[in-house]
């Protein structure tokens, strides 16, 4: 029997400190790396409110393990499009600090 308290739980500690992650560093593949985390955790939510759901009513669709999945492959495509600009930014400013980075700013 699956309980949805612990994968709460955790998804909620992996969210929390993919935001720490995200508001103490100033390393942008850091900053990356911890919102994948936060959509990590997300997606783990997702898919254990389902497994809840489906527990209470076993003729419905897995509508969340689906959505879950669909989530799970735009957040690789969302980290691979996310390197790829860090190490394009990397290379040109030579730094990854977020403070050095003013090329985006208008």
């Amino acid at each position: 029997m699956f309980l949805v308290t612990p994968a709460i739980v955790l998804s909620t500690c992996l969210f929390v400190t993919g935001l720490i992650g995200l508001l103490t560093r100033r390393n942008l593949l850091l900053v990356v790396l911890s919102l994948q985390l936060m959509f990590g955790a997300g997606v783990l939510a997702f898919v254990a409110f389902d497994q809840a759901w489906l527990m209470t009513d076993v003729t419905r669709p897995r509508t969340g393990a689906v959505f879950g999945l669909v989530a799970s492959l735009v957040a690789a495509g969302q980290l691979a499009l996310g390197l790829a600009l860090v190490f394009v930014l990397a290379r040109a400013r030579r730094s990854l600090d977020i403070e050095a980075l003013d090329e985006l700013k208008w």
